[in-house]
């Protein structure tokens, strides 16, 4: 009687590789967002699935500028491709200065292989002017993946709670046709709210009450939150500067 239930179980454990047959080893400087829409812990190498996949991260690291150590962290990459059962290497270049930092950011180098060498991919830049200490990156890449961009894939468009609050500047990058490994810059477009969630957002915000002005408290807070991100993208010199003038 427990033949069957036995031969289940042995079935499931044959097939579960098969949904998980391929991954993706990442360098220490990525710092992986999102697999295929939804934030995962990290592991490297990823598992992914055979077929299309998406993978968004930013690139972190630091280079030496002025004779101090300078942290770059770059927008979110959102990268596409179509995976097989094979073990895939995702390469990235090394920031050396701040003219590397700045290439990256406008037309990020990156290559995907495997033993069957170089894999087609396609990829974007998300970017969000002003502020970033507070980015709500898997809003954005939802968003993204609602759009018609170059590297969205519409079944990973993941719906966020609030994303219909969201607005982000893709800056797109065009594949080149005969292998959609590299990319050439063609047009800035900007990812606005769909129509249908904008007249529900507005909706929502006409029925809801009087928002109330922010307390002393959580003004002190957001402001010491937006001091530790500075102080975070500064420099050893420009952290010594700002100490001296704390203590004088």
């Amino acid at each position: 009687m427990k033949i069957l239930p036995t031969l289940a179980t042995l079935s499931l454990s044959l097939l579960s590789p098969l949904l998980f047959a391929a991954s993706l080893s990442l360098p220490t400087n990525a710092e992986l967002i999102a697999l295929n829409g939804q934030e995962i812990k990290a592991t490297n190498p990823l598992d992914l699935t055979t077929g299309v996949n998406q993978i968004a991260f930013r690139y972190q690291g630091t280079y030496r500028q002025g004779g101090t150590q300078t942290r770059f962290e770059s927008e979110l990459i959102v990268v596409s491709f179509s995976a097989d059962d094979q073990d895939y290497t995702l390469t990235l270049p090394t920031i050396r200065n701040k003219r590397d930092a700045n290439n990256f950011d406008q037309q990020p180098q990156l290559s995907i292989t495997s033993k069957q060498g170089d894999l087609a991919f396609t990829y974007d830049v998300i970017t969000k002017p002003g502020l970033q200490w507070n980015r709500k990156y898997l809003e954005e890449l939802a968003l993204y993946n609602q759009s018609q961009q170059v590297a969205s894939v519409n079944e990973f468009a993941i719906p966020v709670a609030t994303a219909t609050n969201s607005q982000s500047t893709i800056q797109q990058e065009a594949p080149t046709p005969s292998t959609a490994i590299k990319a050439t810059p063609t047009t800035t477009s900007t990812i606005s709210t769909p129509p249908a969630k904008a007249e529900s957002a507005k909706a929502e915000m006409a029925t809801q009450a009087v928002i109330q002005p922010k307390t002393i408290a959580q003004d002190q807070a957001e402001i010491s939150q937006m001091l530790d991100y500075w102080y975070s993208k500064a420099n050893d010199e420009t952290k010594a500067a700002f100490k001296n003038k704390i203590n004088n």
